[in-house]
């Protein structure tokens, strides 16, 4: 078949046959929209690897969506690359708009069209979830749609309100539900109520003890805001790293209650790892964990080290009065 062939087209590295076979195949004008759809979607997964650094299956979507504009398959399919593959979410919007102007009732389409809008246009995923409540039956999946919107736009006690209408009323599994707590905890801690906090923090780890996200996020706003409770702590995130031993975002947690703990060396050895493994995924690192490999490099005199690691912290967070005066003067301050 002409599958099996462009398979071994691919295996031989021959691009150029492997494109044209597939060419033949999904722009074929007597090929059925189904089996189209099919072998889309099939070509495009030969490239999840690569991310289509080429660009091959942005040239055939286009190529698709040119010859059939007005199948919502092909424009889902063009917004789901977009998204995952260029993270162009501004494009893969204009996409998925497209496809709900041709299939209005499609749900599925009006929740995701919400999650990518709360991510740079917030304001208006409100106004498109308020559009889409006559078309959502599931007030459970719309409530969490727009928890995640609220959480966009700063409006944390909003989102936590709707995070607890989908937790009074689900089907999801505890892991599920257990993340909710733990954005409901950071919520609260955002606000200021450290009671309920912590009670939401203890609810998403007893819950699902094995995850480590939650774990983690319990860990670090121990260690952020109470010194005193350093060993449970270092508890949590020794069990999230142990489950998650790649994740950059627990090694950092790690670094940083070994930091606390003064013992720098151990420190340096987690936030080093912490940082290559955010490089080695493709992260974009955040302006904590430069800020805080700054600290232990400061601690561990090395100040040059530690003014050019702040400097990068402070690049992403220029609104740091902490970081600048680190900067101005270079050296370490407490908080």
């Amino acid at each position: 078949s002409l599958i099996l062939k462009a398979q071994i087209m691919n295996e031989m590295g021959n691009e150029e046959e492997y494109e044209d076979i597939w060419k033949k195949l999904i722009l074929n004008r007597d090929v059925s929209i189904e089996d189209k759809e099919t072998y889309l979607r099939y070509y495009l997964n030969s490239y999840v690897e690569s991310k289509d650094s080429a660009g091959y299956g942005e040239k055939m979507l286009e190529a698709v969506v040119k010859q059939h504009p007005y199948e919502a398959g092909f424009r889902k399919l063009y917004s789901d690359y977009l998204d995952y593959f260029k993270y162009d979410t501004q494009n893969a919007i204009e996409q998925l708009q497209y496809a709900i102007d041709i299939e209005p009732n499609d749900q599925d389409s009006w929740l995701k069209l919400i999650r990518l809008q709360s991510t740079i246009q917030p304001e208006e995923a409100l106004q498109t979830a308020k559009r889409a409540e006559s078309i959502i039956t599931d007030s459970t999946r719309l409530n969490y749609a727009k928890a995640l919107v609220y959480y966009s736009m700063e409006d944390y006690q909003q989102c936590i309100n709707h995070y607890l209408k989908v937790l009074d009323n689900n089907n999801m599994d505890d892991n599920a539900n257990a993340l909710m707590y733990s954005t409901v905890a950071n919520c609260y801690g955002i606000i200021g109520d450290t009671i309920e906090c912590l009670k939401y923090y203890k609810w998403s780890v007893d819950m699902a003890p094995d995850n480590a996200m939650c774990l983690n996020n319990y860990a670090y706003y121990l260690c952020i805001n109470f010194p005193d409770r350093l060993d449970e702590a270092e508890k949590l995130s020794e069990k999230a790293i142990t489950i998650s031993p790649d994740n950059y975002s627990y090694l950092d947690t790690y670094a940083w209650i070994m930091f606390l703990r003064h013992n720098y060396d151990k420190a340096l050895t987690y936030i080093e790892d912490a940082y290559q493994q955010s490089i080695d995924s493709e992260a974009l690192l955040t302006y904590e964990l430069y800020e805080h490999y700054g600290d232990i490099l400061f601690m561990l005199q090395r100040p040059k080290e530690a003014l050019d690691m702040w400097k990068k912290a402070y690049k992403i967070n220029p609104d740091s009065a902490l970081l600048k005066k680190k900067i101005e003067n270079e050296t370490y301050f407490y908080e």
